[in-house]
């Protein structure tokens, strides 16, 4: 910035984390008030530095998108007054929609009784994918007990809960 006059607002630093965000800002800071406090040629560049830095695009590039979002909404294709929620928010957010979500499927007959006879078996209706409540139930593919997560695994698919079932070596004479 010094070398070539770039100014301040006019760069962009992505750091993976927060913490780095701030104490790349926290250097830069002191680099710039000490150059300041010197004096000499670079003092009027470091004090708009000085005056850009707070403003300066400095952050994770979760930050960096959503600075881009909130002041370029229009060009981005979003209503003009957008709201960003934090990791809390969003979670309350999310939770109240799938609420709302779950209460619209068990209103909806054509899909009511397909969900209550499968929460029946063990299903649980939830945000995350159901892998092994048949198998609890010792229904899985071959229809041996933890036979069920074994597929479901072999899928992809997360595991969550208590642990499947697995059928135990069983001790001969």
């Amino acid at each position: 910035m010094l070398c070539d006059g770039v100014r301040l607002s006019r760069i962009a630093a992505v750091t993976f984390t927060e913490k780095a965000g701030a104490e790349l800002r926290d250097r830069l800071r002191e680099q710039f008030e000490a150059i300041w406090r010197a004096g000499g040629p670079d003092r009027q560049t470091a004090e708009q530095a000085l005056d850009d830095l707070d403003g300066a695009a400095i952050g994770t590039l979760h930050a960096f998108g959503q600075r881009l979002l909130t002041e370029h909404p229009i060009e981005a294709g979003l209503p003009p007054i957008i709201e960003v929620l934090d990791e809390v928010g969003s979670s309350v957010a999310f939770d109240e929609r799938w609420s709302e979500l779950q209460a619209e499927l068990l209103d909806d007959d054509d899909i009511a009784a397909p969900l209550l006879l499968g929460m029946a078996m063990g299903m649980r209706l939830g945000p995350r994918p159901v892998t092994c409540g048949v198998a609890r139930q010792g229904l899985g593919p071959d229809r041996g007990p933890g036979a069920g997560c074994a597929a479901a695994a072999g899928r992809g698919a997360r595991r969550h809960g208590p642990p499947c079932p697995r059928p135990r070596a069983r001790a001969t004479r």
